[in-house]
Formats: structure tokens, sequence, C-alpha cells
């Protein structure tokens, strides 16, 4: 009996062995050593039977929302170097490719089967690689296809499953936005004639996952005061790259003089041009994105009532402290609320959200600081600038309230110098 059950053990365990290395031997493995047994199966599918190479391109793997991704790309090059390596087909620099798909202005998923075509003439292309890549917490899962720029046929394909680790979901987390690509050097300076109509931008900045690109400067005129002033006009392309979170985000503002109200007068920005003079931003010269004002209130004795309280803006550096820690109360009269949420610091205004891997555009208008006449016969339009304005940025997931974002700051959105274009009309744009 004590045989048998011993005979019975042993075998109980020899096949838990056997079944624990299947499992090994089809668990997941690096995907930097799936990358080259994953290009080496493509790559034979591709060999052809009169020893001519395949000329291909390998184009950035998206994510299933068709949405550009770090890792993406980096799996991209991967790709391209193991498929190189093994020799079987001839690879396309995938510079080359990038600089042709942005000349023609192609979709990045190349979704249209003529712009395919179009640009396998272009490249002299026999085929294009696609790909998408998915991730979760432990794994994530790559395909490749391979397609006949002629036939729209597929040529070869082949799928594999990776171990995540932090540094891939971070790559995959963070977006890549091609549009955001910019004419200037590392000083955010500016082509030096740029188009009011330029595409590409001028200069960028980035906070985090939050890309600011410049994209026009106009010369133009708008209406302050019943007059028809000159204004400098300068149009925002803002990019969310993380696909995750939602980015909040503000411009700080300037209270007005009248201490009985809670009133935002300005934004706290300014151009410091060429010839010396400053431009501000007035109250409704910024359009696509909100404003929020941190405040102090005290109270102050009036004769003709039994209580009265004066806002003033004291420190408008501390906004994101006045955020996190005072209250918020409404734009208005202050007697009309409660006497200023009880009194001390407050914040009023709201946020502009940025959802994941989408941008939002945001355009501000720059007047002449100061009284003085601004008609074009006593201002000028400089010939160069320097850009500054105050933003509060945050991120937030589902559910939170953006002025208790864990990361709100305010930034300084700061360009040193921007060329002036040359201004062809007057008329408001």
């Amino acid at each position: 009996m004590g045989k048998t059950c011993l005979s019975l053990l042993a075998a109980a365990v020899l096949c838990a062995s056997m079944v624990a290395g299947l499992a090994n031997s089809s668990s997941a493995k690096s995907l930097d050593e799936e990358i080259p047994s994953l290009a080496g199966k493509v790559s034979k599918q591709l060999m052809g039977t009169d020893g001519k190479k395949m000329k291909i391109a390998i184009l950035d793997v998206l994510n299933l929302q068709g949405q550009q991704n770090e890792l993406g790309r980096s799996i991209a090059e991967q790709m391209s170097v193991e498929l190189v390596i093994d020799g079987n087909v001839s690879v396309v620099d995938r510079a080359n490719i990038d600089r042709i798909m942005t000349e023609n202005k192609f979709a990045r998923t190349l979704a249209n089967s003529d712009d395919i075509k179009k640009l396998g003439k272009i490249a002299g292309l026999d085929a294009i690689a696609i790909g998408s890549v998915n991730c979760n917490d432990t794994t994530g899962e790559l395909i490749i296809k391979v397609i006949s720029i002629e036939t729209a046929e597929l040529l070869a394909a082949g799928r594999c499953k990776f171990d995540m680790t932090q540094d891939l979901m971070k790559q995959f987390n963070t977006a890549i936005n091609c549009d955001a690509s910019v004419s200037g050097n590392a000083n955010n300076t500016g082509n030096e004639t740029p188009s009011s109509q330029e595409s590409k931008g001028i200069a960028k900045k980035s906070f985090g996952n939050l890309e600011v690109v410049l994209k026009t400067v106009t010369p133009t005129t708008v209406e302050k005061d019943r007059n028809n002033i000159l204004a400098i006009r300068c149009s925002f392309e803002l990019y969310n790259r993380d696909l995750n979170k939602t980015i909040v985000i503000a411009v700080n503002g300037e209270k007005g003089d009248r201490v009985r109200e809670i009133d935002i007068h300005g934004y706290r920005g300014e151009l410091s041009d060429s010839n010396g003079r400053r431009w501000s931003i007035p109250v409704g010269m910024i359009k696509g994105v909100s404003a929020v004002l941190c405040c102090d209130a005290t109270r102050k004795e009036n004769p003709y009532r039994n209580w009265g309280a004066e806002v003033a803006q004291n420190n408008p550096s501390a906004v994101v402290d006045y955020i996190k820690n005072g209250k918020r109360c409404e734009i208005g009269d202050s007697t009309h609320q409660e006497v200023l949420c009880s009194l001390g610091k407050f914040w009023t205004g709201s946020f502009s959200p940025i959802p994941p891997g989408k941008s939002i555009r945001i355009t501000v208008d720059f007047t002449p600081a100061g009284r003085e006449n601004s008609r074009e016969d006593k201002i000028k339009f400089p010939q160069s600038f320097k850009y500054d304005m105050e933003l509060v940025i945050g991120t937030i997931t589902t559910g939170e309230v953006p002025g208790k974002a864990k990361d709100l700051k305010l930034e300084n959105l700061t360009f040193d110098k921007i060329i002036m274009p040359t201004r062809t009309e007057k008329s408001n744009q």
C-alpha cells in the first residue's frame, strides 16, 4: 500500500512538472526577444522565388484606436533593424518615409488605398508594413501585417505576446503628435519670415505631457472700447500626449480695480517687442481656454451698511495654493456671496479639459499696453517680440476635480524671440 502511494505521488509530481514546463514554454518573453523572432517570421514569408528582394517600408505601429505612441514608434524602429539584419527584404529608411508622408499630408493610418499607392510610387515600394500594439498591466500583444502596394493583398503577417514592464507602459501611454512639428531652434525662435497661415508651427514648449505649439502669428486689428486698434494675434495648439489622463488648463487672470467685485480684468501675460513697447491681454482677448483668478477678501466697515467686504489680488503667483486651500466663489458683486465665503483667500474661474490624446486650439490677442493712442500711424508692428503668459496646469482622471489635481502647477509659457510676419491685410482675421 505504501509503495503504491509513493508511485502515485511520483507520477503526480512528474505530471505537474510537465504541465509547468508547457506553461513556461508558452509564457510571454521580453519585447526585445520577441521582435527579432517576429521579424524573422515575416521576412521568411516575403522571400521571393526569383531571388529579388522586396522593397518595403515600416510605418509607425499604432494602438487599437489608431493613435501613435512612443512604444509603437520604438517597435517600428526595431522591426526595421531586424528585417535589415535578416537580409531577405530591402527596407527603406523610416526618416525618408516620414518626410514623404509629411510633404504629401498622408494620414498616419494610411487607410486610403489611393494614398498607399501614391506613397508606394513616390518611394518605389513593393509593400508597406503596418502594425498595432495593445497592452495591459502584465502583457502586451503586437501584430504586424505587410500589404502589397499594387493589390492591397496581405503578403505576410505575424503576432507575438510580450511581458509588460513599467517602462514599456510609460511609452505606450505617451502619445506622439506628428502635426506638431515645428520650425525654429531649441531656443524657440521662429522662422525669419513665418506666414500667418503657417501650418506646422513656429515654436513649441512642453510641460510634461502637455505640448504647446505656437501655430501662427498674425498682425491684425481688434475692437476695443468701440475703437479698432492694432493687435498681435497668436494661435496655439495644445496637445495632450497622455493617453490615459485628462489635462486641465487655465490662464492666470488679473483682477480689475473695483474692490467690491470679483472680476477678471485681463490675463497675466504680455509681449515685449523689439521697439521697446509692451503689449497686454485685455479681458475677452483669449478664445478657447478658461481663466482662473485668486483673491483675498477683507471685511470693511461701511457707514451705509451693516457689513461690507473688499477684494484684492495680492499675490497672483500663489494661485495654485489659493485653488488648493481656498474656497471657490463666483464672479460678481462681493456682497452677494455671504461675505466672500466668510472672508480670506479664495479663487474664481474654471479650467478647460484636454482629453487623453486630444488637443485644443486657442487664440490670444495682444494689444498695446497703456492708454496712449493705438492708431497705426502712432504705433508700428515690431520686427520681433518676446512672449510670456502664465498657465495653471494639472492632470486628472475621470471623476477628479480639476482644482484638486495633485500635480497642479503654475507654469510660464515663454518664447524668447518670435519673428513677426509681414502684414498683408488690415482687416480682422
